[in-house]
């Protein structure tokens, strides 16, 4: 396993399904990545959980930890309450790297997605 992890954190749902979904899509990006090292986690309200992985991830050695928050905006969980749980985690475990990424509110693509969907609905 090499040395750095991305953990794709969503905020997790009372619908399982919803749940199983999210860690499918996960699965699927990181066979379809080079980068192997991908992980799903949730926030709250599932499991795993985003402390259980980054506990499995430094018990594996890994160095660096990239947190990617899958929330569409950056409301009080992206802009306090994750940033607070990883700087407890960075506490816990020092000799680890952690970096959180943006949210999807900062992706370009997102106004292409809504564009092509209003063009598929014929508004």
């Amino acid at each position: 396993m090499s040395a750095q992890a991305l953990i794709v954190l969503a905020h997790g749902s009372r619908n399982f399904r919803a749940n199983q979904a999210f860690l499918e899509m996960v699965e699927k990006a990181g066979q379809e990545s080079e980068e192997k090292n991908i992980f799903g986690a949730f926030f709250s309200l599932a499991d795993p959980g985003l402390e259980d992985v980054v506990q499995k991830l430094c018990r594996e050695g890994i160095e660096k930890i990239l947190i990617f928050p899958y929330f569409l905006l950056d409301g009080s969980h992206v802009e306090k309450d994750i940033p607070e749980r990883v700087r407890l985690m960075g506490e816990n475990f020092p000799r680890v790297s952690f970096e959180i990424l943006s949210s999807l509110e900062h992706e370009p693509l997102m106004k292409s997605i809504v564009v092509d969907r209003a063009r598929r609905v014929s508004l």
